[in-house]
């Protein structure tokens, strides 16, 4: 099953309000029946921005995942402090590194 990453570039100042209120996001999301993992990472460079990894075991959780009140509520606030954003979708390389 393939990951999602993000790479979310903040506003300049925003780096640490903005991690305190992704925990919520982040214990709410790895509750949810389907998550595999979700977890934020913030960038070992300095700059206010962090990388968010989270793998559902199939699209319809991802969806689902979309539609519950905590993903309702961070990420409007999330945008209002957000100046890019990247996503990639990756997969394991082969059947030695399979998905969990």
């Amino acid at each position: 099953m393939r990951k999602t990453l993000w790479t979310v570039r903040l506003k300049l100042g925003t780096l640490a309000e903005v991690m305190q209120a992704g925990q919520v996001h982040i214990a709410a999301s790895r509750a949810e029946p389907g998550c595999i993992s979700f977890d934020f990472f913030v960038n070992a460079d300095g700059s206010d921005s962090f990388m968010s990894i989270e793998q559902y075991v199939d699209e319809a959780a991802h969806q689902a995942h979309k539609a519950t009140p905590h993903f309702q509520t961070f990420i409007p606030y999330l945008v209002e402090r957000v100046e890019s954003v990247e996503m990639d979708w990756c997969e394991p390389p082969d059947e030695a590194h399979p998905a969990p």
